[in-house]
């Protein structure tokens, strides 16, 4: 079982879901192989939950894990990038997705206490973490946030344990909370289709939401 992979020239490159391992599926005759262990990691498996393909590098995006696993195409090499410390990292997920905007590479959190910029030509990573009122980072075990989506220069974040919905401007670099009127746990993610986001219920919640961000009003569905 793998849980992040993606495509490259028609073969797959994936991170193992129960065990500490990088493998690659060759397209044509299927057949798996063994690339290599991310070896500074404690854990075995769950480490990552999202890849993403740049130039001649994968990156796995960490789940359980602490470090951003890179596997070079040109070198056949895992290399590692640590990301920065935190005073609150949820032990079950970190990140909900890995946004690509020009060179940058964006992280948004689920239970790790901020958002993530790295710029891939230098591999620095910036951290942004001036949360607003409503997002408290106490309990190690709560889970902020459930999704993250790029719309509009913004980063939007949907909330899961959170009391408000984020979002995050990437010129002025500033975080902005939203009215949040529903219970925790009401949606398990957000799609975005140019005019409106879409929030997606999960449980038991009856409704799925549509969500103008121009004219700030939603729609019960």
């Amino acid at each position: 079982m793998f849980i992040a992979g993606t495509e490259v020239d028609g073969d797959l490159f994936f991170s193992a879901h129960q065990m500490n391992g990088i493998f690659k599926q060759d397209g044509k005759t299927k057949k798996i192989k063994y690339l290599g262990s991310v070896k500074e990691e404690t854990e075995n498996g769950r480490l990552h939950n999202i890849a993403i393909h740049y130039a001649d590098r994968i990156y796995f995006i960490p789940s359980i894990g602490d470090y951003i696993a890179k596997w070079d195409l040109t070198t056949s090499k895992i290399e590692t990038i640590a990301i920065p410390s935190s005073n609150h990292a949820c032990e079950t997920v970190k990140f909900s997705n890995a946004i690509l905007i020009g060179k940058q590479l964006w992280l948004t959190p689920m239970g790790y206490d901020a958002i993530l910029m790295m710029d891939l030509d230098t591999e620095k990573i910036e951290r942004y973490a001036d949360w607003p009122d409503g997002v408290e980072w106490k309990d190690p075990m709560v889970v902020q946030f459930c999704s993250g989506l790029y719309i509009q220069d913004k980063l939007c974040l949907c909330p899961r344990d959170s009391k408000v919905f984020v979002t995050f401007d990437l010129k002025s670099k500033k975080m902005k909370a939203w009215d949040w009127e529903y219970s925790p746990n009401a949606f398990c993610g957000m799609v975005y289709d140019n005019d409106n986001i879409w929030l997606v219920p999960r449980l038991e919640y009856p409704y799925i939401v549509k969500y103008n961000i121009k004219e700030e009003s939603k729609t019960l569905i």
